[in-house]
């Protein structure tokens, strides 16, 4: 009878314990789900939420997973009380069982975010990269530029990085009051399909230069792919362009004439005549 009263006393305890353990997931899971409306839906730069779409966004959505797989835990250990009541035996089995249905849910929910999330992600990166701005002066659409026209406006740094493709650059101008805008991408966030198991999943982890430009001939980059899914490799061959002191050299270079008249002036006099 006090071993009763014992186990009794224990899990109304528990229960309390797990109760508000199970409260608190939920609570978390709610305000992560705020949280990230808010980091969308707040009014600020397209590139800022560019950067949270491509750097947080995949972060907030396993933490909120994993807070309802949790909720999920303590919640079924309240569960079947009459049942446990018939021993300690009974209290792990029912333990055990909610941790399976736990990892469960998470493990089931997990494998279906990765599947789908990064074709999503990239839809979602491209509209902010590239949804027109506006000027904050004039409140006019801004224009992107070319990849002809933007290399007016990078330095050499900026420049050095699209070569090595580790950064990309995108330079918007209005065109009414020449005010430009200048944003900064990481060259790894884009994914590409994966040959091995067909999901946009396959992303850049290492580049390595193989050739560097020179005044007369491009270089060639190797870059190295990894499947976040099946784990595949590949590598691919680019061609690095001509950097900013390279095309400067070969514009000098060809516009020296090919042959240059000599300063007969300063040539010594020679009498051919005997």
């Amino acid at each position: 009878m006090g071993n009763q009263l014992a186990l009794i006393n224990f899990l109304e305890k528990w229960n309390i314990v797990m109760s508000y353990l199970s409260l608190t997931s939920v609570i978390i899971g709610i305000g992560l789900f705020v949280y990230h409306r808010w980091k969308l839906d707040r009014p600020q730069k397209f590139k800022n939420v560019y950067d949270y779409i491509a750097q947080k966004e995949l972060k907030i959505h396993h933490r909120f997973i994993l807070s309802w797989g949790m909720a999920l835990f303590f919640f079924s250990n309240t569960l079947a009380e009459g049942w446990v009541l018939q021993g300690l035996s009974f209290f792990f089995l029912r333990f055990c069982v909610a941790s399976l249905l736990a990892s469960i849910l998470v493990f089931a929910a997990y494998s279906i975010l990765n599947y789908y999330y990064p074709l999503y992600q990239q839809r979602q990166l491209i509209y902010w990269r590239y949804r027109p701005r506006i000027c904050p002066i004039t409140g006019n659409i801004m224009r992107l530029l070319s990849e002809v026209e933007e290399d007016v406006y990078l330095d050499k740094e900026a420049w050095d990085g699209e070569n090595t493709f580790s950064v990309d650059h995108d330079v918007w101008m209005e065109d009414e009051t020449g005010k430009i805008c200048i944003e900064k991408y990481s060259g790894f966030v884009e994914a590409s399909i994966c040959e091995k198991c067909s999901m946009q999943t396959s992303k850049v982890f290492q580049e390595e230069i193989i050739s560097p430009t020179t005044a007369f001939s491009k270089g060639e980059l190797l870059k190295h792919h990894e499947c976040s899914n099946c784990k595949a490799r590949k590598t691919t061959v680019h061609t690095i362009r001509y950097t900013k002191e390279s095309i400067t050299v070969f514009q000098a270079r060809l516009e020296r004439p090919l042959f240059q008249t000599p300063n007969t002036a300063k040539l010594p006099h020679m009498n051919y005549y005997h």
